[in-house]
Parts: structure tokens; C-alpha cells; sequence
């Protein structure tokens, strides 16, 4: 579940995703909480601004 000497991953593509080792924990971080940044419609972005009222 937790593995502290593995590290959120911040630059990838598809297959190197898959074929690192990761921990649930960091899966969470790289999906849900990097996700904003990954944003590019306006839709999206007043999506993402609702949370932070």
C-alpha cells in the first residue's frame, strides 16, 4: 500500500507508467492531486476553482 522509499512519479507516458513500481499512496497523489495541473479547457479550469471558494 505505502512504500516510502518509492517516489511520486511526476513525467510520464503511458507505457513507462505501467512498467514502474509504485505504491497506492503515490497512485493517488500522481492522479488526484497533480490532475489540476493537467487541466487545459476553460470548462475544466472553473471546474478545479470550485473547490478552492
Amino acid at each position: 500500500m505505502y512504500q516510502p522509499d518509492v517516489a511520486p512519479r511526476s513525467e510520464l507516458d503511458g507505457q513507462t507508467y505501467r512498467q514502474q513500481e509504485s505504491s497506492v499512496v503515490n497512485h493517488f497523489y500522481e492522479k488526484l492531486l497533480l490532475l489540476q495541473d493537467l487541466l487545459n479547457t476553460d470548462a475544466a479550469k472553473k471546474l478545479r476553482n470550485i473547490g478552492n471558494k
